[in-house]
């Protein structure tokens, strides 16, 4: 924030006159050029929007660009607006938060994606952490925690119980252990033709 005080006619800053201390100051002009967060609400519940754009709103250093209800009006206001974070629901219409991430990460790819959500099961949150999301946070969180999220650079946190964290991890390790044994399949087979070529 800068402060900029009145100009005399010259176009100098205007002296003080000892014969007018008692006059009104000079103008005082407040210039808010400090950096904000520009924030992209994807919620397609209206009493939920209606509570999180307040929030947004009241919070000091955060700027509202839009509100998207499903996920091609998510995809276009990023597109348009390039915010620097979104909240993403995760059941909206037009594909659901998944779809609305994998968008908003091609249109937008510097966006830091924050899923917000009533649902806490393991594939729900796996869904949306493919899909690009940056945290998964369970509405019902402290407004503060919300905002942190928003704030916060790089890959954050999903916020789940102990024993929801424990399975997500286990079904995670299950899904790398899957994907591992079909690129080995893929590569012992890739041999075996390539073994049966030379052969031939």
């Amino acid at each position: 924030m800068r402060l900029v005080l009145a100009h005399s006619a010259e176009g100098r800053q205007a002296e003080p006159d000892a014969k007018h201390l008692t006059d009104t100051p000079p103008e005082i002009t407040i210039l808010d050029d400090a950096p904000r967060l520009r924030v992209l609400l994807c919620e397609n519940d209206a009493v939920m929007a209606a509570s999180l754009k307040e929030l947004i709103l009241d919070t000091p250093g955060m700027h509202l660009v839009g509100i998207a209800a499903d996920a091609d009006a998510a995809a276009e206001l990023a597109r348009e607006h390039q915010p620097d974070s979104a909240i993403l629901d995760v059941r909206m219409p037009g594909g659901g938060g998944p779809r609305a991430a994998r968008l908003i990460r091609v249109g937008a790819p510097n966006t830091r994606l924050v899923a917000f959500s009533a649902y806490a099961d393991r594939a729900t949150v796996l869904a949306m952490l493919r899909a690009g999301v940056d945290e998964y946070l369970v509405k019902g969180v402290d407004d503060g925690d919300l905002i942190e999220a928003l704030r916060r650079s790089g890959r954050g946190r999903v916020s789940l119980s102990a024993i929801d964290i424990e399975e997500l991890l286990a079904e995670v390790v299950e899904m790398l252990g899957v994907a591992e044994a079909e690129r080995d399949a893929a590569r012992a087979s890739l041999l075996e033709r390539n073994g049966g070529a030379a052969q031939q």
